[in-house]
């Protein structure tokens, strides 16, 4: 009878004080691109824009475009520097497609996960002195990849950090004066999702 009452006199503190986090639906995303133009060679861009999931497979984003084109006038050697900028909309379909460098540290599984994506994107020149407002429709595609780990800990289950790379292509122009021709690009994802503690 004693053992028995040192037994739960042991394990009660440990059950009580566990913590074990898990997400909300409620979430919140940052991100950023780096787009390399494949048709202007001079032609760069970077997009700021925050996004959510929805789901397992949606993501809706809000962003802002600002691209940079050099010219360079060969008979006088002259550059000229041109910028644009741009809102735009795209919604995110991801679907997970395997997983690599499994492995375990401690009580803990690891690995990464590679997804595939699909977004179609609609662009808005903002007004500008010498520049026609103009729209148009693009998509982008490529793959992203992210860290996952089993566990309840509230860092692992709070943050997503994903590292994406894409191919942007157009599919409608109003007019031909824009900046966003077929690129690519490579973007950052940081999304933070709510937590509670399961145990307490």
């Amino acid at each position: 009878m004693n053992r028995i009452s040192l037994l739960i006199t042991l394990i009660f503190p440990f059950v009580f004080n566990a913590q074990m986090y898990m997400r909300k639906k409620q979430n919140f995303g940052v991100y950023a691109q780096y787009n390399i133009s494949l048709e202007e060679r001079n032609n760069t861009s970077f997009n700021l824009g925050i996004t959510k999931q929805f789901g397992r497979y949606f993501l809706p984003e809000f962003g802002f475009r600002s691209s940079t084109i050099t010219n360079l006038n060969r008979e006088d050697l002259i550059t000229s520097t041109v910028h644009k900028k741009y809102l735009n909309l795209a919604l995110m379909a991801r679907v997970p497609l395997f997983t690599i460098n499994e492995r375990k540290k401690g009580r803990s599984c690891r690995a990464e996960v590679v997804e595939i994506f699909f977004a179609p994107e609609a662009y808005w020149n903002l007004p500008q002195t010498n520049s026609a407002s103009n729209s148009f429709l693009s998509y982008k595609t490529g793959l992203g990849l992210y860290h996952v780990q089993s566990g309840f800990g509230k860092r692992n289950k709070a943050w997503t950090v994903k590292l994406e790379a894409y191919y942007r292509g157009v599919i409608r122009r109003q007019i031909q004066d824009n900046s966003i021709n077929k690129e690519v690009g490579l973007q950052l994802r940081i999304i933070h999702y709510k937590t509670y503690d399961f145990v307490n």
